[in-house]
């Protein structure tokens, strides 16, 4: 496939990954989507990115995972998914692992392959001379998500890549993945756009080696808390060469986003790099905010961002003395960015504007013509047993393109297709986190076949009509109905 954008320049997209061949004095961009998933190789060179013709190259994906691994003098690829079709296909987890020499990709036969690449993470040690590899494992069968009576949250595994094989770790402790009952699992068929097959590692994740600690840290947003822990649900993890151990829990940031008039931070796919200068390490959020790490604590930093983004290709560029950001997917909109960014570890900075105007996808403008009704929803969610939820009172329901329900980050081209949003409450929600009372959930149904797609923990304040925790309906009332026009 050719490179997208016009031969000068990356296209528009999100889920490419990129990475600094030191040896080779190399910055190497790779892959992403823009409705499809692209294998264009790009090389910055010169104030610009200049295409590669690589003669064979890894098939087409975006959300890989790539790192540099000086010991062995090359650039590690691992996984990330591919989508085969622009609508209706379900999106193929990638289990392969490629590396690059500076003039062309060569493919690693493996004997023992880290199981699912989605959402993988991956970052080399220089303390230990390790190259680390996190991600979720499930059935190779059935793909199935984790059901609602396995016991504990899901646990990521670990891999260190030593004489260009993986080898899966023992470890005493672990982040936690994503799945399981209220997390994204496998709907059922037909769906109506891409799916992961099957659920990944926890997107909330982000990693990077700490120069400070001398520690890759891994930093996530933690769905999952086990009854009477203190320990908040965003975690910094530390490895020290042999297991995972918290660094720091943080039940809430002081200055939490204001999104859909709820308080909340629940800081999606987080951007990690190694700052150039060896100062911590740089997080930038999925609302464009721009934190330091100094090893102990997150700062957030009083600068000028690139702007909310998420899934974009972020790495540390030693020759350039700064960290590179490139592209992304923007909050809310779908509209996907080609630009590159620069950070000097005061500032941002732009190092190369796009020079094509950026992908916007529009949602519709109405409702598709055909779909269940709201009335066959309501039956299908207050019998759904599958939801964990039954006998829950139903409080409200909405119909709008999928991106209006979705945190800034979430978002991806693809994201403008309708759903039914019902929230139910209130409820005790699975892997309840302490003592904090009954809440509420967001149940995401496909508009045109009502089959389930998501279920979130709490359901945003602005589709929860006012004191409905304070006064419970009976399982059987009537649905406190948004108004038409809002819907």
């Amino acid at each position: 496939m050719p490179p997208r954008g016009d031969r000068r320049h990356p296209g528009p997209r999100a889920g490419a990954v990129v990475a600094h061949h030191v040896g080779l004095d190399q910055l190497i961009l790779f892959g992403g989507a823009d409705r499809r998933s692209l294998d264009d190789t790009w090389v910055w060179q010169a104030g610009g990115w200049r295409p590669v013709v690589a003669g064979k190259v890894p098939l087409a994906r975006h959300d890989p995972s790539m790192a540099y691994d000086p010991d062995a003098g090359e650039l590690v690829l691992f996984g990330g998914v591919q989508a085969t079709r622009e609508a209706g296909a379900p999106l193929v987890p990638l289990e392969d692992t490629w590396v690059w020499n500076g003039g062309k990709w060569e493919a690693c036969p493996e004997h023992t392959a880290p199981v699912c690449g989605i959402h993988s993470l991956m970052a080399f040690d220089p303390t230990r001379h390790q190259m680390l590899l996190v991600t979720q494992p499930l059935p190779r069968s059935t793909g199935a998500p984790r059901s609602a009576g396995d016991a504990g949250p899901p646990m990521v595994q670990t891999w260190l890549r030593a004489g260009g094989k993986w080898l899966l770790q023992k470890c005493a402790s672990s982040p936690v993945a994503d799945g399981a009952v209220g997390a994204d699992g496998v709907p059922a068929d037909p769906f109506p756009w891409p799916t992961y097959r099957p659920s990944p590692f926890d997107a909330g994740a982000g990693m990077a080696f700490d120069p400070i600690t001398r520690q890759v840290i891994l930093y996530q947003r933690s769905r999952y808390r086990a009854p009477g822990s203190r320990e908040g649900p965003f975690l910094t993890w530390g490895w020290n060469g042999e297991t995972w151990k918290v660094l720091l829990a943080e039940e809430h940031r002081i200055d939490a986003a204001r999104i859909n008039n709820d308080a909340f931070d629940d800081s999606p796919r987080p951007l990690l790099a190694t700052e150039a200068r060896g100062t911590g390490v740089l997080q930038l959020d999925g609302f464009g905010r721009t934190w330091h790490w100094d090893g102990r604590a997150w700062s957030r930093q009083a600068v000028q961002s690139p702007g909310p983004r998420a899934r974009a290709a972020i790495a540390t560029a030693l020759s350039l003395d700064a960290i590179v950001l490139f592209g992304g997917v923007a909050a809310h909109t779908g509209g996907t960015y080609a630009d590159t960014w620069g950070w000097d570890g005061d500032s941002w900075f732009l190092l190369s504007p796009p020079v094509q105007p950026q992908a916007i996808l529009k949602p519709p403008d109405r409702r598709p013509s055909a779909g269940v009704t709201e009335a066959q929803v309501v039956t299908q969610v207050r019998d759904g047993k599958h939801l964990g939820l039954a006998g829950a009172p139903l409080i409200a329901v909405r119909a709008g393109p999928l991106r209006e329900f979705l945190s800034p980050g979430e978002t991806r081209p693809g994201m403008d297709a309708w759903v039914w949003a019902v929230v139910l409450g209130p409820i005790e929600p699975p892997y309840q986190r302490g003592p904090s009372g009954p809440t509420t959930a967001l149940v995401l149904m496909d508009y045109k076949t009502g089959a389930v797609l998501s279920t979130r923990f709490p359901a945003p304040a602005s589709l929860v009509p006012r004191g409905a925790l304070g006064r419970p309906h009976p399982p059987d009332s009537q649905s406190a109905r948004v108004p038409d026009g809002q819907r």
